[in-house]
């Protein structure tokens, strides 16, 4: 049995965010838009989550990506946490790839993986889409599967991990829009050809 050490839930979601922040190019690009699915969702109504965005753009943006990253911040501190009810802030704004990252390496301990719900809007669901979506899963999917071809490496079953899933869940996603659309067409999915919608 490995013996390694346990992240706290606050330490893996530090560094999802910190993986945004590099994605997106700084702190405050992340901040602002934690802040905006704050205001989104009207988390800013609640005592001592509101954010001061007025006066000048870059100071108001740093104040917060300052006020968040420390809130995020337990590996130096034990005081002044992230508040339970920004997490949601968070998780709101964050990429969808970073999210379920962040969910399944929380909830891994405890056997249980996420993926995403729903993709796909059968009312706008276009031939494009269609093989847009199907490309980008196979593409991604495929790109961390080769990975492993020198020898598995740190973070590579993770990310592979996660591919498989987002691959599952964006297949999954398409057969029901397209099974919505077979029957807006009149052309009953196989099977369900004598069932009413």
């Amino acid at each position: 049995m490995r013996n390694e050490s346990h992240k706290t839930k606050l330490a893996i979601l530090s560094d999802h965010v910190d993986a945004w922040r590099q994605r997106a190019g700084s702190r405050e690009t992340v901040a602002l838009q934690i802040v905006e699915a704050h205001r989104a969702w009207g988390g800013d109504a609640l005592p001592r989550l509101e954010f001061d965005m007025s006066g000048d753009a870059f100071t108001a943006a740093k104040n917060a990506a300052d006020r968040i990253f420390r809130w995020l911040d337990d590996r130096t501190k034990d005081t002044n946490l992230l508040p339970a009810n920004f997490e949601r802030s968070i998780l709101a704004a964050m990429p969808a790839d970073i999210r379920l990252s962040y969910l399944n390496a929380w909830l891994a301990p405890v056997d249980v993986s996420v993926r995403v719900r729903t993709l796909f809007d059968s009312d706008e669901l276009s031939p494009q889409q269609i093989v847009q979506s199907i490309v980008h899963a196979n593409h991604r999917t495929e790109s961390d599967a080769t990975d492993l071809l020198d020898g598995i490496d740190p973070g590579e079953l993770p990310r592979l991990h996660n591919s498989l899933i987002n691959d599952i869940s964006v297949k999954k996603s398409l057969v029901g829009a397209v099974e919505m659309a077979m029957w807006t067409t009149g052309e009953a999915p196989i099977g369900l050809e004598g069932a009413a919608k």
